[in-house]
């Protein structure tokens, strides 16, 4: 412990959560000082490592809940005495997970003898209005190998990906639209929002993206690139982004389009195929006429990636007259939103759960003018779908889990995002263990992602004109209800 005593110091790694050692009040810095909150470890001798596992808790101001982070934190290491001290984590957080766990992954296996883990000053990228004041731990640990063992890279096979490399739809060229093309092409897409290198959380490897059936990665957060990842996935691994193309949610902020792809992204060009253009502002006619102009330019210039916005269940986005101008003048590919039905405390009921969601204002319209497309007679349909909420501290049942992306099959959805593949970010985990190990709940979720991958084989090239309702015998429901659909 920086400026700690033999007590303070002995607390850290005894396992003995009684043990504690508190810098109060919390000193931040960009680089490693005798004065900053912080913590060197010595490992004995050099091993590579892959993470640190801390257990403890902020001081944050008062009235802020306590899942926020609280402050940003740098990693750094060093692979012999006296070397020289590489930064790996520049924007780690001090967000927990929902058993007090704080969960710094480096992406990627290093060789270190010595670790420097503090407070900086770098922009908390989570809640950076919640600095925290103060900061406890009460015990640390470092993943890696054992001493003498080195790193081997896993076999990868991405031949399935192989069709999301190098598409061209042109417009018209195989006898459908654009949007439509992209959709024989790729089936239905499956982009996982995954940190971006430097934030110091975790992401799946290639062995647990093949569990998934079919999912890719989506950086979100600048560099929008991880470098580590994507290698560990290997050559040919399709990705995307979103809040394109800097991180923020308005496009009229980002400018005139522009070739926004930096060092990180270009050997990794061809197969960029999904690109979410901002996130979750309201619509209004200046902001449709900048996605109009982003759109346009990415369908010249990056002709392979799926463009579109994404907006919450906000109801400017499912209002008739603005969905009909977006949808005819920007001309998306897809119409994506995120509305998340499950949490720790409830969601819809047995009884009402397939009225109740196919019954949700944005499900219908953006529906509705998917299926109008671009021409608003229904002559040229683009695409729909939404994001699942599948990494919250809440682990729902497996059927709760399901439901969404069934029903969204059903009703012709071609896209689900999902919302986070990552390990003890903002959203906390029930996918993973603190060793990282993946959850029966993880597994629950490939198993629902395969079946998507699967079905979306066959129903990638139908368009769902019109919805059902078959109602069946249930105790809890006291009459049959009805339902149809958009012709």
């Amino acid at each position: 412990a920086n400026g700690g005593t033999e007590a303070d110091n002995a607390a850290l790694t005894d396992l003995d959560p009684t043990t504690t050692w508190t810098s109060d009040p919390l000193v931040r810095a960009n680089e490693w000082s005798d004065s900053v909150t912080g913590i060197e470890l010595h490992l004995g001798e050099a091993r590579y490592v892959h993470r640190v596992n801390g257990w403890g808790t902020p001081t944050l101001p008062a009235g802020v809940q306590g899942w926020h982070g609280g402050n940003s934190v740098a990693i750094a290491v060093q692979e012999a005495d006296g070397g020289e001290w590489k930064t790996i984590v520049t924007h780690g957080s001090l967000t927990r997970d929902a058993r007090g766990l704080w969960y710094w992954d480096f992406n990627s296996y290093h060789l270190a003898k010595n670790i420097r883990i503090w407070m900086n000053d770098e922009t908390e990228p989570q809640t950076p209005q919640n600095i925290a004041t103060a900061v406890t731990f009460n015990d640390v640990e470092v993943w890696g190998l054992p001493a003498g063992k080195t790193p081997v890279a896993p076999a990868v096979d991405n031949s399935m990906y192989e069709r999301y490399s190098g598409f061209n739809p042109g417009e018209g060229k195989w006898g459908v639209n654009r949007a439509q093309a992209l959709a024989l092409q790729y089936g239905v897409m499956m982009p996982a929002w995954v940190p971006s290198e430097g934030y110091g959380r975790g992401g799946f490897d290639a062995n647990e993206r093949d569990l998934t059936g079919g999912a890719f990665p989506m950086f979100y957060d600048l560099p929008m690139f991880n470098t580590a990842m994507m290698e560990s996935l290997g050559k040919g691994a399709p990705w995307a982004l979103a809040k394109a193309p800097t991180g923020k949610n308005s496009m009229c902020n980002a400018g005139e389009p522009r070739d926004f792809m930096n060092d990180y992204m270009k050997p990794y060009a061809s197969t960029l195929v999904d690109i979410q253009y901002g996130d979750e502002g309201g619509f209004n006619r200046v902001e449709s006429e900048c996605f109009k102009n982003w759109f346009s330019w990415s369908k010249q210039n990056i002709p392979g990636a799926v463009v579109h916005a994404n907006s919450w269940d906000d109801p400017s986005w499912y209002r008739d007259t603005n969905l009909s101008y977006y949808v005819e003048n920007a001309k998306p590919d897809l119409l994506s939103w995120d509305k998340y039905y499950w949490g720790a405390n409830g969601g819809p009921a047995p009884s009402r759960v397939v009225m109740d969601l196919l019954g949700t204002n944005t499900w219908k319209k953006q529906r509705e003018y998917g299926l109008k497309g671009l021409t608003g007679d229904g002559s040229s349909p683009i695409l729909y779908g939404q994001y699942l909420d599948y990494n919250w501290d809440a682990n729902v049942s497996a059927s709760e889990k399901s439901i969404v992306p069934s029903l969204g099959l059903a009703t012709g959805q071609k896209w689900f995002g999902l919302f986070r593949m990552e390990y003890n970010g903002y959203d906390r985990s029930s996918i993973i263990d603190h060793d990282g190990a993946p959850t029966r709940s993880f597994y629950e979720f490939s198993n629902i992602f395969g079946n998507v991958t699967y079905i979306g084989n066959y129903t990638k090239a139908m368009n769902s004109t019109f919805v059902a309702y078959k109602p069946g015998q249930y105790a809890a429901r006291g009459a049959t209800p009805s339902l149809s659909g958009y012709k």
